[in-house]
């Protein structure tokens, strides 16, 4: 008789009757030895183990035999090492001491089921599950300005992407992407274009899996609106539009344009009523309406315009008016931003004469010129209210006052600007939510307002209506 043996034996049995031989099992299943998986996409999976195992479950050590690996996502990919290329040419292994091992790798989000088969023998199958990858994108303009032109740097870092995958970001509603975009660089040969506000860039070159990835882009227009940005949502995808990770990167903040006077400088000058003079400015944003040219005669308001619609780096030659004995202001501004862009007003000083003057005949009007306000930032917007700094050093704020943010004192709303108490010697000031701060010119700080966060800086959280002293600065720069 023949006895079917348990292992790889063939040994000979002697007794009163013929020799029995012992002869393996026949290998007739497969079965998994390691568990299901849960993978990110893109990400290598860990070590997926099977055997070949006869019919009584025992384990077929002697065969080297070629299993067939399989998966019914299109994307999904083996490997005998998770390192490896995951590149689609593995599709079978080799068992070793009746145990096969790989590696898998899915870019796609799923329950992909994995199959391990031989013809004449019973399959093994696994449903395993993939996850996207969660990135965490950050997104750098070169300029936060409004309205201005600026190369945005989108930086992430997700799982590998192949040559012309794909990166979608969803800007905030206020950015225009309508312009002449271009990738500045960051990935060899990759384009970009925009579909309504969302940015679309296939990849000229493959990203590896958790590489940090910096592209810059060109001619994106930042919001008109000053503020918060809201969030932006990128999705990282396969050359097929699969998606692989996905994520949201932090809102942006969008300030006001510079507005710089150029002439006349800060030394003023001596004109004579009724003369023309240059005035020239430089201004960082991109307003479609333009600059408006105005001038006051009583130093509040502007009724008297000089000219609108003026360019963003400019010249405008104007002919002094003849006002003996009266102040008279000159204001350059953007009007879509005129509260916090009156940066610029130049005091004139007229002369007076004995008689009225109503033409340019007889002796002229003296006029001088000198500055109301610094140059550089001197207004600053908080949450409810705006403060300025002067040029003889002293900082005005208006507006609303409920935790004493205009440093006037009191608590009370001011609907006209009223002075900051103690502050004699600013060269720079900044405006928070609630609280404000100035740079003193002997490189100390004061601050004043709201300090529930600590804010102020001065070591306790109670809020304050004149300014304090930061504790520990005394060399901070503007």
């Amino acid at each position: 008789m023949e006895v079917i043996a348990t292992d790889d034996i063939n040994t000979a049995v002697t007794g009163t009757s013929l020799p029995v031989a012992f002869s393996p099992a026949a290998a007739s299943k497969i079965v998994w030895t390691s568990s299901a998986q849960t993978l990110t996409a893109g990400a290598a999976s860990g070590a997926y183990t099977v055997e070949v195992r006869d019919q009584y479950d025992n384990k077929r050590s002697s065969d080297a035999i070629v299993l067939d690996l399989a998966s019914d996502s299109a994307t999904g990919k083996f490997d005998t090492a998770a390192g490896g290329a995951f590149n689609g040419t593995l599709t079978s292994i080799t068992t070793s001491g009746g145990i096969g091992t790989f590696y898998y790798k899915d870019t796609v989000a799923g329950s992909p089921v994995i199959t391990v088969s031989k013809t004449g023998l019973t399959s093994a199958t696994q449903a395993q599950t993939v996850n996207f990858g969660t990135v965490s994108p950050t997104l750098t303009p070169a300029s936060y300005q409004a309205g201005a032109l600026a190369n945005n740097t989108i930086a992430w870092t997700s799982s590998a992407l192949p040559q012309n995958g794909k990166i979608e970001l969803d800007f905030p509603v206020g950015y225009d992407l309508s312009g002449t975009l271009g990738v500045v660089s960051g990935n060899t040969d990759a384009t970009v274009l925009a579909s309504g506000n969302t940015l679309i860039i296939t990849l000229g070159t493959a990203i590896a899996a958790n590489s940090p990835v910096s592209l810059e882009v060109s001619g994106i227009k930042n919001p008109l609106l000053l503020g918060s940005t809201g969030t932006y949502a990128l999705r990282a995808k396969d050359s097929a539009g699969a998606l692989i990770d996905q994520g949201t990167a932090n809102a942006n903040t969008i300030i006001a344009p510079t507005l710089t006077l150029l002439t006349p400088s800060d030394s003023g000058i001596s004109l004579a009523g009724g003369q023309s003079y240059d005035l020239t400015w430089s201004y960082s944003g991109e307003i479609s309406n333009g600059l408006k040219l105005s001038y006051s005669t009583d130093g509040t308001t502007y009724p008297n315009t000089i000219a609108s619609g003026e360019s963003n780096d400019g010249i405008y030659t104007w002919t002094v008016p003849f006002y003996p004995g009266v102040d008279t202001k000159v204001k350059i501004e953007d009007t879509f931003y005129q509260k916090l862009l009156e940066t610029t007003d130049t005091q004139f000083w007229s002369g007076t004469r004995l008689n009225t003057q109503t033409s340019r005949t007889g002796d002229a009007s003296f006029i001088r010129l000198g500055f109301n306000l610094a140059k550089g930032s001197p207004i600053a917007g908080g949450g409810n209210h705006s403060i300025a700094l002067l040029f003889d050093g002293t900082v005005k704020a208006w507006g609303r006052n409920t935790i004493g943010q205009l440093g006037d004192g009191t608590t009370t709303n001011r609907t006209t600007p009223v002075s900051v108490s103690g502050i004699s010697t600013a060269v720079a000031i900044a405006g928070g939510e609630a609280h404000s701060i100035a740079l003193l010119s002997d490189g100390t700080v004061k601050a004043w307002g709201n300090n529930g966060y600590c804010q102020l800086g001065d070591g306790t959280t109670t809020d304050r209506t004149t300014p304090v002293s930061v504790s520990g600065i005394s060399t901070a720069v503007a």
